[in-house]
């Protein structure tokens, strides 16, 4: 199991902690096989599912999910967070394929959730590059429950000009740190502090993840959950069109 005092100090330290002590290779077999179905039904392209589309998976087997949901309290605990409990971990499976490959690279963002678990299942293998290498700029932004500096921040970095300047190494070359993704291993970072993003991914290739957030800054905020449900809406309209 993962070492609660280690992983918070890695977070601080580094900004990332990885763990190959959680998954099991029967975890990894089940996650694998949902993403081979799913890519079947899209065509072999771009998909994203969240939160109730995963209700009924693997995803939420209960002794996987545990895993997760103690890790997550013992961090909340660890870090004395405000009515932790009343909160539940919001699920997404992306799985980049195909022709989006480009665009869903380089779209470097901050997550709405102070928890971030990413878990590797599919990652390309390329000796060089286009394998889509995590970006982060661990620990970027104060903690805030200010909605209006959330915003703000948002939009000065989810944009196409920052995502020039910091794809071409011009800003903040100084705090990027790489991550080489692996199939097995499951990373931990602040996703709400945390501007990050993947490089380029072979079209040819898949790179399939799942990411578990917990603690939603601002869950209480109408706003959010309305931008939350737009962007499920956007990514069923992408899933519908890879059908036709």
């Amino acid at each position: 199991m993962v070492n609660i005092s280690d992983c918070i100090k890695k977070l601080h330290k580094d900004g990332y902690y990885s763990s190959n002590k959680i998954l099991t290779k029967k975890d990894l077999n089940a996650l694998r096989k949902l993403v081979q179905i799913n890519l079947k039904k899209n065509n072999n392209s771009y998909f994203f599912l969240a939160d109730k589309k995963l209700n009924k998976t693997y995803i939420n087997n209960k002794i996987f999910i545990k895993k997760f949901e103690n890790l997550f309290d013992k961090l909340s605990t660890n870090l004395k967070l405000k009515n932790y409990k009343k909160q539940k971990i919001y699920k997404v499976l992306r799985v980049i394929a195909g022709n989006r490959s480009k665009k869903e690279s380089y779209r470097y963002h901050f997550d709405a959730h102070l928890f971030t678990v990413l878990i590797p299942i599919f990652i390309p293998k390329n000796k060089t590059k286009n394998n889509g290498d995590l970006i982060i700029y661990p620990n970027f932004r104060k903690l805030t429950n200010i909605l209006i500096i959330n915003i703000i921040q948002k939009l000065l970095f989810q944009n196409r000009i920052a995502k020039f300047l910091l794809k071409n190494k011009i800003i903040f070359n100084n705090k990027e740190k790489i991550l080489k993704l692996k199939p097995g291993n499951i990373y931990i970072f602040y996703g709400y502090r945390t501007l990050h993003g993947n490089k380029d991914i072979d079209p040819n290739q898949v790179r399939a993840t799942l990411l578990l957030h917990f603690y939603d800054i601002f869950n209480e905020s109408n706003l959010v959950k309305l931008n939350r449900n737009l962007r499920l809406k956007n990514e069923e309209k992408i899933i519908k069109n890879n059908k036709k």
